[in-house]
């Protein structure tokens, strides 16, 4: 096994409950509530600072410091009882995390040559919203947000077995496309309904309706944006971590997985340290994970 180098890497002897490879805002909240959980984590990230796409970096201009998110413009269900609040909450940390509502009439605002469309929260006002742009496409759009809304409604009703979940059973897996098509919407009209692939850069023909609608969803909950921006999430979470007894260790390059009889063993990092643990969660690429590298 590798000697501790200049980078203050643990002794080898060290045993972990859990690793977890990436501090990305996935990362950090499963191993937040790992650690609060009672098992030991150790989070692996290879950079020098903690948090994925939820960092901040600042840029100087004539004596002013500005900062830039690097991935967070905002985030749905972070309202009284939301999802979010519900995590930090449970975490303890729920006090130290504010959410500012961005505009319920219009938290997205779309421009077309011939129109705006501003894309309000809640399911029904969204509705109505599209329909007061498209008065001749009244059925179709109602029946395309019928079954998003429902498709995204029993994702969650899957959850409890022997749930009934028909309409997502239906149209969950097949591409949005094929929603698009049935309901005869005009080009621009499924434009307006298919804005939101900009939150996960796929097409109708490539995405499953079950994406769609839950990204939908979460956002008709209400759009928000953290006081303080972006960062203040990871770094509550890797507060949690350390409160409990984990690591958020930076410039660590965990270079492979370790798999014996299809069973995760540990990681092996870059400069050859072995770090054994009985549980390894990924929160890297998913094709960096599990493909072997070329």
């Amino acid at each position: 096994m590798a000697a501790i180098d200049a980078r203050g890497f643990a002794d080898v002897d060290e045993h972990w409950d859990v690793v977890v490879v990436g501090s990305g805002p996935g990362g950090l909240t499963a191993g937040a509530c790992l650690a609060a959980a009672g098992r030991r984590v150790l989070v692996l990230e290879r950079h020098d600072l903690a948090g994925g796409n939820a960092q901040v970096f600042r840029r100087h201009h004539e004596g002013q410091e500005f900062e830039f998110d690097v991935g967070v413009h905002y985030l749905g269900d972070c309202g009284p009882g939301g999802l979010f609040p519900a995590i930090f909450g449970g975490l303890g940390v729920g006090d130290r995390i504010a959410f500012r509502p961005l505009d319920p009439d219009g938290f997205d605002t779309l421009h077309f040559p011939d129109l705006t469309f501003r894309v309000p929260a809640g399911w029904d006002a969204y509705r109505d919203r599209l329909v007061e742009a498209f008065p001749d496409e009244r059925a179709g759009l109602e029946r395309a947000v019928e079954v998003l809304q429902t498709v995204a409604s029993q994702s969650r009703d899957r959850m409890i077995p022997g749930a009934e979940t028909p309409v997502f059973d239906e149209w969950a897996f097949r591409p949005l496309s094929d929603l698009f098509d049935q309901a005869e919407l005009s080009p621009r009209a499924a434009a307006v309904l298919d804005h939101w692939s900009g939150l996960y850069a796929g097409g109708p023909a490539q995405t499953a309706i079950a994406m769609h609608a839950g990204i939908i969803d979460h956002y008709m909950r209400g759009a928000y944006y953290p006081e303080g921006g972006g960062q203040v999430i990871p770094a509550r979470l890797v507060q949690v971590i350390e409160a409990f007894g984990g690591e958020v260790r930076t410039l660590a390059t965990v270079e492979e997985i370790v798999v014996t009889d299809r069973v995760a063993r540990g990681v092996r990092l870059a400069d050859g340290t072995m770090l054994p643990a009985p549980l390894v969660i990924s929160d890297a690429d998913h094709a960096r994970t599990v493909l072997e590298p070329t």
